[in-house]
């Protein structure tokens, strides 16, 4: 992995996350967004490894809506944040 490249680590992230090691696939997300700041992208997947973690949909909600901040066109990012809602039972907000 290029210690420098955002991408390596996204791309190590998704493995593990594929793998369902979330808590892993997380710390190569984060690492990530320490590199590349404003990616909406990256922030999109820290909240996927979050959704997969014991009660951290609040957590990850907060990461799509940093994500939504960043860049509002994102269609992953728009169906996750549906889905945490969703977990939250806030499905009021889920619907607009």
């Amino acid at each position: 992995v290029d210690k420098l490249n955002y991408k390596s680590w996204w791309g190590l992230g998704n493995i593990y996350l594929k793998q369902e090691k979330s808590d892993k696939a997380l710390k190569c997300f984060n690492y990530a967004a320490s590199i590349y700041k404003n990616s909406a992208f990256v922030r999109t997947y820290i909240g996927m490894a979050l959704m997969h973690l014991k009660n951290s949909e609040t957590k990850a909600l907060e990461e799509f809506e940093k994500s939504h901040a960043l860049n509002p066109n994102t269609p992953l990012n728009s169906f996750m944040r549906i889905q945490a809602l969703t977990k939250l039972n806030r499905i009021e907000e889920a619907l607009e």
